[in-house]
């Protein structure tokens, strides 16, 4: 019976440790999406920044620069939509990652719960096993003392 619970318990521990490093691997992506989704906010707030410059400065402009200043605004506000819709499938991409942080992190604290009971029977059983060992010592030493009188 103790070997079954010492091959319980090593399997469980070996399962705990698996779970542990696909958390660390999955919370590890979910930093790297984290600054993904900050770098695109930056970006965003960059190419807002730009839009703002780029604005008509009250001067008379002719037919040309006209044109120019609005292809230049239409180019700018294009990629700030981009931007922004690169933002939103980031910040889902983000969002997947976190909600399997949570799934992971609730696999591994069953898997670790389980390895903590296994653990616990693994004692329970080498205590038993040593109080047997002790009563049965005991009562050869008794059984000697008698024979010996």
């Amino acid at each position: 019976m103790l070997h079954n619970y010492r091959k319980l318990l090593q399997h469980s521990t070996q399962r705990a440790a698996i779970g542990k490093s696909r958390l660390v691997q999955v919370s590890t992506n979910l930093d790297l999406e984290k600054e993904k989704l900050t770098k695109l906010e930056n970006a965003i707030s960059l190419q807002q920044q730009l839009e703002q410059v780029e604005e008509f400065a009250g001067d008379a402009l002719n037919r040309q620069q006209l044109f120019d200043l609005l292809r230049k605004t239409a180019v700018a506000q294009r990629r700030t939509q981009l931007l922004k819709i690169e933002l939103h499938r980031q910040e889902e991409t983000t969002n997947e990652c976190s909600l399997q942080v949570v799934e992971h992190q609730e696999i591994y604290r069953k898997l670790e719960k389980r390895r903590e009971r296994y653990r616990l029977l693994h004692e329970k059983e080498r205590a038993w096993l040593r109080l047997r060992q002790m009563n049965t010592e005991e009562i050869e030493i008794e059984e000697y003392l008698s024979w010996s009188m």
